[in-house]
């Protein structure tokens, strides 16, 4: 089944995408009054509001890295986790250290 067309020759995902690009934040209801005006193309909100959402999820996402591990955990590790315990005052305040650096990697790298 071939696309329909407005008489400018665009189709209702290329004119949506038009009018984001003048106006990002425009509200699905005033973006179907837009596409009918501009290209006379007939619309939903629904479908404006899935055009939109795709455009803005269209570059992908950065995986997180996850540690890798070599094996079970040895008694040395877990000594030294438990300096670490004793260092930061608590395990909570050691994982709020661990993620913020965690974070603070990934947006660097």
């Amino acid at each position: 089944m071939a696309r329909r067309k407005s008489a400018e020759g665009k189709t209702k995902m290329s004119a949506v995408q038009e009018i984001l690009r003048d106006n990002p934040a425009i509200k699905p209801k005033e973006g179907v009054v837009l596409v009918k005006e501009k290209f006379n193309l007939d619309i939903s909100p629904q479908m404006f509001s899935m055009y939109k959402s795709k455009k803005s999820n269209g570059a992908p996402k950065k995986k997180q890295r996850v540690a890798a591990t070599d094996g079970p955990i040895s008694f040395d590790e877990l000594m030294k986790a438990h300096s670490m315990i004793k260092e930061f005052g608590s395990l909570k305040r050691l994982h709020d250290v661990v993620t913020a650096l965690t974070q603070t990697q990934l947006q660097v790298g």
